[in-house]
């Protein structure tokens, strides 16, 4: 597609170019295969950031609200 622009300031093409230009994508097995897989991850940064809340509401019910200092 680049190699069929024109203009020097802003790029154009023509849409008989355009229209003529194949977008490759995967199968639909490997589209499924790639929704599956970002479904896990999606689940698993939810869980981990469930453990994240759950480990700071149990900071601040063992150490109150006063501020930390880990440095010690």
């Amino acid at each position: 597609m680049a190699s069929k622009t024109h203009g020097a300031t802003m790029k154009h093409i023509v849409k008989k170019d355009f229209d003529a230009t194949l977008i490759p994508y995967p199968s639909m097995e490997i589209q499924a295969e790639i929704s599956n897989n970002l479904d896990k991850v999606s689940r698993i940064i939810s869980a981990r950031e469930e453990e994240l809340q759950k480990l700071d509401e149990l900071i601040k019910a063992r150490f109150g609200d006063f501020p930390v200092n880990w440095n010690c």
